[in-house]
C-alpha cells in the first residue's frame, strides 16, 4: 500500500514538473520566435543598407572619374534643365557621358 502511494506521489510530482517544463518551453519559443522575427528585419535591412552603399559607392566612382577627365581638360560637365549633370568629352575626345 505504502508502495502504491508512493508511486502515485512520484507519479504527480512528475505530472507537474512536465506541466511546468512544457509552460517554460512555450514561453522560450515565443522568445525565439520574437528574436527571429527582429532577426530578419535587422537582415533586411543591412541588405537595404548594403544596396544603398553599393550604389553610392559606384556613383562616386562614376563621378570621380568625370572630375578627373574635367581636371585633365578632357571632359566638360554642366547641368541641364532637368538637374542632371551632364559630361561631354572635349574636342579631342570622341564620346559624350550621361
Amino acid at each position: 500500500m505504502i508502495d502504491l502511494l508512493i508511486t502515485m506521489a512520484a507519479l504527480v510530482v512528475a505530472i507537474f514538473w512536465v506541466g511546468y517544463q512544457q509552460r517554460e518551453l512555450t514561453k522560450t519559443l515565443k522568445r525565439l520566435k520574437k528574436a527571429e522575427q527582429r532577426l530578419h528585419s535587422a537582415k533586411l535591412t543591412l541588405s537595404a543598407c548594403k544596396d544603398a552603399n553599393e550604389y553610392l559607392k559606384n556613383n562616386n566612382e562614376f563621378m570621380g572619374t568625370i572630375l578627373m577627365d574635367v581636371a585633365k581638360g578632357e571632359a566638360n560637365v554642366w547641368i541641364d534643365d532637368n538637374g542632371e549633370l551632364i559630361a561631354a568629352r572635349t574636342p579631342a575626345g570622341n564620346t559624350s557621358v550621361h
